[in-house]
């Protein structure tokens, strides 16, 4: 098995993968999006100017390019990895468009609509492939049912409302690990289901970044400590979950391309201000440079190189916003004071996050509806009721007790299933050799995050919905399993030919 994962295999994967996703890119996707952004301003303007819209001029245009995003899916021809990745980063940058639309609207389908249209395309283009994984898809619908029923027990939602976030939560990931086990039957699938999953989350990294100074804008203040319009937490959950496969990819690319992404990294983080992030990211970098001795001398430069072009332009183009953020992340740790709104230093008090009234909440509401749950989604309705509308998060900073609540025990089975086949083909997969423990501490660092931060696997608040996490979890499966059974086959034809020689 050794002999397989060879450098020489490596710099091919690396050739091959890289070059696809640039020629793809300008050849396919560019002219789609160049096409998209011209015509949905035209239709944007017309329709204001025609007063046949009620969103000003701005919103107006986002809404049409969206819509419009989603239509082109069907302009791809035949079944390809290009057309997951079209729908992947129309997935990853979502957020401008449900935060154009809100407040004014506020039902479920249309705040997933374009993603819903765009995905029934992509499965329409690979239905006809039967999965083999098609038994881990029906247990994972069939487990979740369940949490259909508690929603419709439960008066908190509409039906409809219910359906459309069951469809979204429930569905839509599978969409993408059904296109993916479709492409890969192609010679030169696999090489591209990485690209395919890295490329969509750099692009959400980005996200928190373009929306910062709306966020500033909204809320008319200059304070950094309320940049979340970005969903920068959920974000760096995505990070660390598909780590091992971003992390190869960016060992691979050109060292341009690794610095820019490890920028865009580095600053998400930046102002997500959680100090969990901080510890599991400083965890997750150590455990890079110790478990991943292959392309830990390229991280450490890209890294560092990064930090001093972030460093250098805050100094000289934003240096408010620089001394801003570092004495807000002072405040974070307590090692600043703010007598002016009652923060003073207290070193103690970075270890108090009120995680265990919220935590105790939901165990007392899974107490009382363990099985069915009160529906996907329910979680601010519920704290709302139990706290005389005083809170109104969507989530109870722990994946596993936000699905016990939401799901009841058998959304959690079909959750710890999931993981767990992940856990196994890491494990297991042949190219890791050295490197699988890096892989299994990875998944672990990204468990303990979202148990502790709240990385869910739905969120649902009053500018964001969306089901990352399912859907890049149901994507490593596909990764992992794809790259066991190449690597397995590979070897039985390795030992064949050497019988035979």
């Amino acid at each position: 098995m050794q002999s397989i994962d060879t450098p020489f295999l490596a710099q091919l994967e690396a050739k091959s993968s890289g070059s696809w996703l640039i020629s793809s890119f300008f050849r396919q996707i560019l002219p789609r999006l160049t096409f998209v952004f011209f015509f949905a301003t035209l239709i944007g303007y017309v329709f204001f100017v025609l007063d046949l819209s009620s969103f000003p001029l701005l919103k107006t245009i986002v809404i049409c390019f969206f819509w419009l995003a989603a239509l082109v899916t069907a302009s791809f021809i035949g079944n390809s990895p290009v057309i997951s990745l079209w729908v992947l980063l129309l997935n990853s940058v979502v957020q401008i468009y449900q935060v154009a639309i809100y407040p004014d609207i506020e039902s479920p389908i249309m705040r997933v609509g374009p993603l819903l249209l765009s995905a029934m395309i992509l499965l329409f283009k690979s239905f006809l492939y039967i999965s083999p994984r098609i038994y881990l898809y029906g247990a994972w619908v069939l487990l979740n049912v369940p949490a259909l029923i508690g929603a419709a027990l439960d008066s908190s939602a509409s039906l409809l409302d219910a359906g459309t976030v069951f469809v979204f939560t429930v569905f839509y990931p599978l969409v993408f690990a059904h296109a993916a086990d479709a492409f890969l039957q192609s010679k030169s699938g696999q090489d591209k289901l990485r690209d395919v999953i890295v490329v969509p989350v750099l692009a959400a990294a980005v996200i928190p970044l373009i929306l910062a100074p709306l966020e500033l804008l909204y809320r008319d203040t200059t304070s950094l400590a309320v940049l979340q319009y970005g969903r920068s937490y959920w974000v760096l959950g995505c990070i660390v979950l598909v780590w091992p496969v971003l992390s190869k990819a960016l060992a691979n690319w050109g060292s341009m391309a690794r610095t820019v992404s490890l920028a865009a990294i580095l600053l998400t983080f930046v102002i997500s201000f959680s100090r969990g992030a901080a510890f599991f990211f400083v965890v997750l970098a150590l455990g890079t440079i110790i478990f991943n001795v292959r392309f830990r001398s390229k991280f450490f430069w890209g890294t560092a190189l990064a930090l001093l072009i972030i460093g250098l332009f805050g100094v000289v183009f934003m240096w408010q916003w620089v001394t801003d953020a570092a004495w807000y992340w002072l405040l974070r740790f307590n090692v600043a004071s703010n007598d002016a709104i009652g923060i003073s230093f207290n070193l103690s008090d970075s270890l108090s996050s009120g995680r265990s009234e919220i935590w105790g909440m939901a165990l007392s509401l899974f107490k009382d509806n363990p099985f069915w749950g009160y529906g996907i989604g329910s979680t601010s309705h519920l704290v709302a009721a139990m706290s005389d509308s005083q809170f109104m998060y969507g989530s109870f900073h722990g994946l596993f007790l936000t699905v016990l609540v939401e799901r009841g025990v058998f959304g959690l089975l079909s959750v710890i299933l999931l993981m767990g086949r992940i856990v196994y083909l890491m494990w297991t997969n042949p190219s890791a050799n050295d490197s699988r423990l890096f892989l299994c501490f990875s998944f672990l660092c990204f468990l303990f995050f979202a148990n502790t931060t709240g990385i869910e696997l739905f969120l649902s608040s009053s500018r964001s919905f969306n089901v990352d996490v399912t859907l890049y979890l149901f994507l490593l499966v596909v990764y992992f399993d794809s790259n066991r059974r190449s690597l397995l086959g590979n070897a039985r034809q390795l030992l064949k030919t050497k019988s035979h020689n």
